[in-house]
């Protein structure tokens, strides 16, 4: 996997978009390994979808990212923001 192209979309609850920011980090638990991969918000999406209340929201992974193949899927573990 060329890491330089990989994205991570993420599906989120409506409770995360009040603070959640282009540059806060993440964990990504995979389903398939359970393998951790850090990460960091790139985008956050502009609305939220009113019958799921969830918003789309896109990070870039930090590391190693050998063995991850793209369809994996998986929890998002939001760090705490601190203000």
């Amino acid at each position: 996997v060329d890491d330089s192209a990989v994205e991570i979309a993420m599906l989120l609850p409506a409770s995360a978009i009040a603070s959640l920011k282009p540059g806060a980090r993440f964990r990504l638990v995979l389903d398939d390994t359970g393998r951790t991969i850090d990460g960091e918000v790139t985008r956050v999406g502009p609305a939220l979808d009113i019958v799921s209340q969830t918003f789309k929201a896109s990070g870039a992974p930090k590391g190693d990212l050998a063995g991850v193949l793209p369809g994996m899927s998986g929890t998002i573990i939001l760090e705490k923001q601190t203000m």
